[in-house]
């Protein structure tokens, strides 16, 4: 009765090509599915960096460009009644340059935050595609090792 089951099992393995061959190519075929996922999901991560770097982008360009008009604004934007007397104009005076201090110093920081967005950006892509080159690299061997057995 043993014999019948060990042949029955030998059957099946010659059937699903489940011996030590057959084991390898699975184990490989397993290795290849698992990587091609990993690059499908760097390469989601990629394509969602860079819709949220075009979304931030876009908001920032915005704000610059209402920050340089506000900045604008700033130097024109002087309160006549303000001027009066000489005491009146020096405290003014302080209130008009800290106002333009405050609109130039909006207009750095926001150009700032593009700079460092722009890093960032350029910084996690290139993460994620040096990561899928590893990925594929390793992969290329991998089946090349296969395919020499």
């Amino acid at each position: 009765m043993s014999n019948r089951k060990f042949s029955l099992v030998t059957k099946i393995m010659a059937i699903f090509n489940l011996g030590e061959e057959g084991k390898l190519h699975s184990f490989f075929e397993q290795i290849e599915k698992s990587a091609k996922l990993d690059i499908k999901k760097l390469e989601q991560n990629i394509k969602k960096a860079e819709l949220d770097y075009e979304i931030t982008m876009q908001s920032l360009n915005d704000n610059i460009e209402d920050a340089k008009q506000a900045l604008d604004n700033a130097y024109v934007d002087i309160k006549i009644e303000e001027l009066e007397t000489n005491i009146s104009q020096k405290r003014y005076m302080e209130t008009y340059l800290r106002n333009i201090k405050d609109k130039e110093q909006r207009v750095e920081s926001l150009e700032q935050e593009k700079k460092d967005t722009i890093e960032a950006f350029e910084k996690s892509v290139g993460e994620f595609r040096k990561s899928i080159s590893t990925i594929e690299s390793r992969l290329d061997k991998i089946l090349a090792e296969e395919s020499a057995e």
